[in-house]
């Protein structure tokens, strides 16, 4: 696994994740300036398998105080989070970060 670069920060806020027209629920763990990660909660009859890297998606939320944010993503990492079948994490690389998600990263990181 590549090695994160740059200032990354924990943080807890409900998130949406869209890809090929299906919504999937999840919250958001960490982000960083170009990156964040995303913890999704699934049935075990549901995978990630669509969330292969480099697939690309957009993500969705709404920081406290602040409009909502949609960020074009690319899916850099996946893994399941034990009891495996119920949370899975995905890593992802922020597209081009517009700059009202750098002002909330900013904000975060004080």
């Amino acid at each position: 696994m590549q090695r994160r670069n740059g200032r990354r920060t924990g943080i807890s806020l409900v998130a949406e994740v869209r890809l090929d027209g299906i919504r999937y629920a999840g919250f958001l763990e960490n982000l960083s300036e170009r990156g964040i990660c995303v913890c999704m909660e699934t049935s075990p009859s549901e995978t990630i398998t669509d969330f292969i890297d480099g697939t690309t998606l957009q993500l969705n939320f709404k920081p406290p105080l602040e409009s909502a944010l949609y960020l074009n993503c690319k899916v850099k990492w996946t893994y399941k989070n034990p009891p495996y079948g119920f949370m899975n994490s995905i890593g992802m690389e922020i597209i081009d970060p517009p700059p009202n998600y750098r002002n909330f990263f900013e904000q975060c990181y004080r």
